[in-house]
Protein backbone atom coordinates (compact mmCIF):
# COMPACT_ATOMS: atom_id res chain seq x y z
CA UNK A 1 0.00 0.00 0.00
CA UNK A 2 0.97 3.33 0.21
CA UNK A 3 2.68 5.23 3.21
CA UNK A 4 -0.11 6.63 5.07
CA UNK A 5 -3.42 4.39 4.01
CA UNK A 6 -5.78 3.25 5.55
CA UNK A 7 -7.08 -0.08 5.35
CA UNK A 8 -9.79 -2.02 6.58
CA UNK A 9 -8.26 -4.72 8.69
CA UNK A 10 -11.95 -6.84 8.49
CA UNK A 11 -11.72 -6.87 4.69
CA UNK A 12 -9.28 -9.95 4.74
CA UNK A 13 -11.66 -12.15 6.69
CA UNK A 14 -12.80 -14.12 4.51
CA UNK A 15 -9.81 -15.12 3.25
CA UNK A 16 -8.46 -15.83 6.52
CA UNK A 17 -11.10 -18.09 7.27
CA UNK A 18 -14.64 -17.73 5.54
CA UNK A 19 -16.58 -20.22 7.48
CA UNK A 20 -19.39 -18.88 9.48
CA UNK A 21 -19.59 -18.30 13.17
CA UNK A 22 -16.56 -17.24 13.55
CA UNK A 23 -15.18 -14.27 15.17
CA UNK A 24 -12.20 -11.82 14.85
CA UNK A 25 -10.01 -9.86 16.89
CA UNK A 26 -6.78 -8.01 15.89
CA UNK A 27 -3.46 -7.08 17.22
CA UNK A 28 -0.65 -4.86 16.75
CA UNK A 29 1.53 -7.70 18.11
CA UNK A 30 2.21 -11.74 18.19
CA UNK A 31 1.58 -12.02 21.69
CA UNK A 32 -1.76 -10.54 21.31
CA UNK A 33 -1.26 -7.93 23.78
CA UNK A 34 -2.27 -4.53 21.78
CA UNK A 35 -5.52 -4.44 20.06
CA UNK A 36 -5.71 -2.58 17.17
CA UNK A 37 -7.52 0.39 18.41
CA UNK A 38 -10.00 0.40 15.15
CA UNK A 39 -9.28 -2.52 12.37
CA UNK A 40 -11.41 -1.01 9.57
CA UNK A 41 -9.17 2.12 9.91
CA UNK A 42 -5.63 1.17 10.38
CA UNK A 43 -3.12 3.52 9.30
CA UNK A 44 -0.35 1.56 7.33
CA UNK A 45 2.92 4.10 7.46
CA UNK A 46 5.88 1.23 7.03
CA UNK A 47 5.64 -2.11 6.36
CA UNK A 48 3.96 -3.61 9.06
CA UNK A 49 2.37 -6.98 10.03
CA UNK A 50 -0.78 -7.07 11.80
CA UNK A 51 -2.24 -10.65 13.82
CA UNK A 52 -6.00 -12.30 13.62
CA UNK A 53 -7.31 -14.18 16.69
CA UNK A 54 -10.21 -16.52 14.98
CA UNK A 55 -12.23 -18.07 17.09
CA UNK A 56 -14.70 -21.27 16.38
CA UNK A 57 -16.36 -20.81 19.99
CA UNK A 58 -14.47 -23.79 21.28
CA UNK A 59 -10.92 -22.85 19.94
CA UNK A 60 -8.63 -20.40 18.71
CA UNK A 61 -5.99 -20.10 16.13
CA UNK A 62 -3.96 -16.74 14.63
CA UNK A 63 -3.08 -15.49 11.38
CA UNK A 64 -0.38 -13.01 10.42
CA UNK A 65 -1.59 -10.28 7.55
CA UNK A 66 1.47 -8.69 6.49
CA UNK A 67 1.83 -5.49 4.41
CA UNK A 68 4.28 -3.64 2.40
CA UNK A 69 4.80 0.01 1.81
CA UNK A 70 5.41 1.36 -1.80
CA UNK A 71 7.65 3.96 -2.37
CA UNK A 72 5.67 7.08 -1.99
CA UNK A 73 6.67 10.24 -4.10
CA UNK A 74 8.90 12.85 -3.36
CA UNK A 75 7.38 15.78 -2.19
CA UNK A 76 9.30 18.47 -0.53
CA UNK A 77 8.30 21.28 1.60
CA UNK A 78 9.63 24.78 -0.18
CA UNK A 79 9.69 28.32 1.76
CA UNK A 80 9.90 31.44 -0.63
CA UNK A 81 8.82 35.54 -0.07
CA UNK A 82 7.63 37.71 -2.08
CA UNK A 83 6.32 40.98 -1.56
CA UNK A 84 3.27 41.68 -0.22
CA UNK A 85 0.56 41.61 -3.22
CA UNK A 86 2.26 40.01 -5.10
CA UNK A 87 0.91 37.72 -7.22
CA UNK A 88 2.88 34.28 -7.92
CA UNK A 89 2.80 31.47 -9.89
CA UNK A 90 3.03 28.22 -7.45
CA UNK A 91 3.83 25.79 -10.13
CA UNK A 92 7.42 27.00 -10.53
CA UNK A 93 8.17 25.30 -7.38
CA UNK A 94 7.40 22.09 -8.98
CA UNK A 95 10.99 21.00 -9.78
CA UNK A 96 11.80 22.28 -5.76
CA UNK A 97 9.16 20.67 -4.55
CA UNK A 98 9.69 16.95 -6.56
CA UNK A 99 10.88 17.58 -10.24
CA UNK A 100 10.42 13.96 -11.16
CA UNK A 101 8.79 13.20 -14.33
CA UNK A 102 5.44 11.93 -15.01
CA UNK A 103 4.39 13.25 -11.57
CA UNK A 104 1.32 15.92 -11.26
CA UNK A 105 0.17 18.37 -8.89
CA UNK A 106 -2.82 19.33 -7.09
CA UNK A 107 -2.70 22.77 -5.23
CA UNK A 108 -4.98 23.46 -2.31
CA UNK A 109 -5.35 26.26 0.08
CA UNK A 110 -5.84 23.85 3.86
CA UNK A 111 -4.10 20.66 5.01
CA UNK A 112 -6.99 18.63 4.64
CA UNK A 113 -7.29 19.39 0.79
CA UNK A 114 -10.46 20.11 0.53
CA UNK A 115 -10.08 24.15 -0.96
CA UNK A 116 -8.49 23.69 -4.29
CA UNK A 117 -6.27 27.23 -4.88
CA UNK A 118 -8.32 28.93 -8.32
CA UNK A 119 -5.57 29.33 -10.31
CA UNK A 120 -2.26 28.06 -8.73
CA UNK A 121 0.15 30.19 -11.49
CA UNK A 122 -1.46 33.41 -10.77
CA UNK A 123 -2.36 33.69 -6.82
CA UNK A 124 -2.24 36.63 -4.93
CA UNK A 125 -0.31 36.92 -1.42
CA UNK A 126 -0.99 40.21 0.81
CA UNK A 127 0.21 38.09 4.27
CA UNK A 128 1.98 35.36 5.00
CA UNK A 129 0.37 31.74 3.94
CA UNK A 130 0.67 28.30 3.48
CA UNK A 131 -0.25 25.97 0.35
CA UNK A 132 -0.21 22.48 0.17
CA UNK A 133 0.72 20.33 -2.92
CA UNK A 134 -0.71 17.27 -3.42
CA UNK A 135 1.78 15.40 -5.53
CA UNK A 136 0.69 11.95 -7.32
CA UNK A 137 3.35 9.61 -9.27
CA UNK A 138 0.05 7.23 -10.81
CA UNK A 139 0.34 5.16 -7.74
CA UNK A 140 0.74 6.82 -4.67
CA UNK A 141 0.22 10.67 -3.34
CA UNK A 142 2.30 12.51 -1.15
CA UNK A 143 1.81 16.07 0.19
CA UNK A 144 4.60 18.87 0.61
CA UNK A 145 3.68 22.35 1.63
CA UNK A 146 4.65 25.61 -0.30
CA UNK A 147 5.17 28.40 3.10
CA UNK A 148 4.79 32.10 1.81
CA UNK A 149 6.30 35.05 3.29
CA UNK A 150 4.89 38.58 2.51
CA UNK A 151 7.87 40.78 2.78
CA UNK A 152 6.39 44.23 3.71
CA UNK A 153 6.46 46.95 0.57
CA UNK A 154 8.51 49.60 1.31
CA UNK A 155 6.24 53.38 2.57
CA UNK A 156 5.24 55.12 -0.99
CA UNK A 157 3.53 58.71 0.44
CA UNK A 158 1.30 60.35 -2.34
CA UNK A 159 2.22 63.65 -2.50
CA UNK A 160 0.70 67.21 -3.26
CA UNK A 161 3.10 68.99 -4.21
CA UNK A 162 1.15 72.30 -4.53
CA UNK A 163 0.77 74.92 -7.51
CA UNK A 164 3.66 76.57 -9.91
CA UNK A 165 3.46 79.37 -12.01
CA UNK A 166 3.18 77.84 -15.58
CA UNK A 167 6.55 77.40 -17.40
CA UNK A 168 7.93 76.76 -14.18
CA UNK A 169 11.06 73.98 -13.68
CA UNK A 170 10.60 71.90 -10.74
CA UNK A 171 13.05 68.70 -9.48
CA UNK A 172 11.06 66.25 -8.59
CA UNK A 173 13.75 64.77 -6.51
CA UNK A 174 13.28 67.11 -3.80
CA UNK A 175 10.09 65.12 -2.83
CA UNK A 176 11.93 62.12 -2.20
CA UNK A 177 11.76 62.72 1.77
CA UNK A 178 8.04 62.82 1.65
CA UNK A 179 7.20 59.95 -0.07
CA UNK A 180 9.44 57.90 1.86
CA UNK A 181 12.37 59.52 3.49
CA UNK A 182 14.21 55.96 4.32
CA UNK A 183 17.86 55.14 3.73
CA UNK A 184 19.02 52.92 1.36
CA UNK A 185 15.90 53.63 -1.36
CA UNK A 186 16.16 54.30 -4.77
CA UNK A 187 13.06 55.90 -6.71
CA UNK A 188 12.07 56.08 -10.33
CA UNK A 189 10.03 58.62 -12.10
CA UNK A 190 7.51 57.74 -14.81
CA UNK A 191 5.00 59.88 -16.43
CA UNK A 192 2.35 57.36 -16.74
CA UNK A 193 0.35 55.13 -13.88
CA UNK A 194 1.82 52.23 -16.24
CA UNK A 195 5.65 52.64 -15.52
CA UNK A 196 6.27 52.76 -19.28
CA UNK A 197 7.95 56.23 -19.55
CA UNK A 198 10.62 57.30 -17.66
CA UNK A 199 11.02 61.01 -16.81
CA UNK A 200 13.91 62.01 -18.71
CA UNK A 201 15.44 64.32 -16.05
CA UNK A 202 13.47 63.99 -12.61
CA UNK A 203 15.42 67.29 -11.62
CA UNK A 204 14.43 69.54 -14.01
CA UNK A 205 11.15 69.25 -15.55
CA UNK A 206 8.83 72.00 -16.96
CA UNK A 207 5.48 71.97 -15.90
CA UNK A 208 3.09 73.83 -18.19
CA UNK A 209 -0.06 72.47 -16.67
CA UNK A 210 -1.09 70.12 -14.53
CA UNK A 211 0.41 66.85 -14.01
CA UNK A 212 0.92 63.86 -12.11
CA UNK A 213 4.50 61.76 -12.08
CA UNK A 214 4.23 58.11 -10.66
CA UNK A 215 7.37 57.41 -8.40
CA UNK A 216 8.39 53.48 -7.76
CA UNK A 217 10.10 53.53 -4.39
CA UNK A 218 12.60 50.20 -4.34
CA UNK A 219 13.94 49.32 -1.04
CA UNK A 220 16.18 46.44 -2.43
CA UNK A 221 13.25 43.61 -1.69
CA UNK A 222 9.86 45.21 -2.64
CA UNK A 223 8.88 48.11 -4.57
CA UNK A 224 5.47 50.55 -4.31
CA UNK A 225 4.54 52.89 -6.20
CA UNK A 226 3.52 57.17 -5.08
CA UNK A 227 1.98 59.85 -7.51
CA UNK A 228 3.25 63.14 -7.32
CA UNK A 229 1.17 65.64 -8.20
CA UNK A 230 1.91 69.66 -9.40
CA UNK A 231 -0.96 72.24 -10.38
CA UNK A 232 -0.82 74.92 -11.87
CA UNK A 233 -1.59 78.09 -10.78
Amino acid sequence: VCPGSTVDLTALEPAINPGAGLTFSWFEDITLTTPVPDPTNAVVNAATSFFAEVDDGNCQAIAQIDFGVLAGPTANDVNINVCAGSSVDLTTNEGAVNGGAGVTYAYFEDAALTTPVADPANVTVTTDVTFFVQVDDGTCTAVAQIIVTADAQPVANNVNAGNVCPGSVVDLTANEAAINGGAGITYSYFTDAGLTTPVADPTTVTIAAGLSFFVQVDDGSCQAVAQLDYGVR
